[in-house]
């Protein structure tokens, strides 16, 4: 019986040929991999920031509305022509308080903590303070006085209410102010002289902010401790009283802190009410 031998290299050639496929076959597989987990990356920043903006837009949403809401309050108060006689030419107790004119509704229904009416001289003539009628300087109340600045944008705005937002201690707080005139009722009798203001403070506590959040969807929405916890994101409006706000929020279903942020600027001394925008992403498995 005659046997073959296969010489030691035509063994290594043939190891070899099976070597070389496997090994292209290991590298486009890892390759694959790699290249499917950066779209995975991709598309998660992608959506998180889809829904940052999300956020954002509703965040200014929240917030506008509630200043157009305080206007409004402020015009149907101050451009009256019962107002204007029994808070700007006299100071009418039965009518303001007792008759709830301009009393503890303005608290229990609409959350303002301060309503106020300041004479042409600056002095504090009326104040409703957490719905408890009790006479206090809106300055002192305050910890600040913006009582100038707000003069100087209602003369601007021709005595329109308006809004803007301060800094009250911890808190961020909006202040919007009107003039007190008869609203064109004729017959009512006009004062010479400088109008007296009318004043609301919508103080945004943490209840409020996540109250006003969940309104729009969002979560947990709260001020930033800190300034350098997160980056700023504006939600800037126009006009000679620029304003910009911000706020933060953590959104649970991603298991993410997503902090929504903007800036309310002081229009009168250009300080800046910092609330953050803070994305410290816990990304999904």
């Amino acid at each position: 019986m005659t046997s073959y031998a296969f010489p030691p290299s035509s063994d290594g050639r043939a190891r070899g040929l099976v070597r070389k496929p496997m090994m292209i076959m290991l590298a486009l597989l890892a390759l694959s991999f790699f290249a499917a987990l950066s779209a995975l990356l991709y598309v998660a920043d992608d959506l998180n920031a889809k829904a940052d903006a999300r956020s954002g837009m509703l965040l200014e949403k929240a917030f506008v509305s509630r200043e157009e809401s305080m206007r409004f309050h402020l015009s149907d108060n101050a451009e009256w022509g019962e107002a204007y006689e029994n808070l700007h030419r006299t100071l009418n107790l039965d009518w303001a308080w007792r008759n709830q004119n301009l009393g503890e509704s303005m608290f229990k229904t609409f959350g303002y903590e301060g309503v106020f009416v300041i004479a042409p001289d600056g002095r504090t003539r009326y104040s409703v303070l957490n719905g408890a009628l009790q006479l206090r300087a809106f300055q002192a109340w305050l910890g600040q006085d913006p009582l100038n600045a707000l003069k100087q944008e209602l003369q601007q705005n021709e005595g329109k209410s308006l809004s803007r937002f301060v800094r009250v201690g911890d808190e961020v707080a909006l202040v919007g102010a009107a003039w007190i005139t008869t609203g064109g009722d004729h017959s009512v009798e006009q004062t010479g002289g400088a109008p007296s203001l009318m004043i609301f403070v919508d103080r945004l506590t943490p209840a409020k902010l996540e109250s006003a959040g969940a309104e729009y969807g969002i979560k947990k929405l709260r001020r930033a401790a800190r300034r350098r916890d997160a980056q700023c994101r504006s939600l800037r409006r126009g006009g000679a009283g620029r304003r910009r706000l911000a706020a933060m929020a953590e959104r649970q279903p991603r298991r993410r802190a997503a902090h929504l942020a903007a800036a309310a600027a002081d229009p009168a001394d250009g300080r800046h009410l910092f609330y953050r925008h803070h994305a410290d992403a816990q990304r999904a498995a």
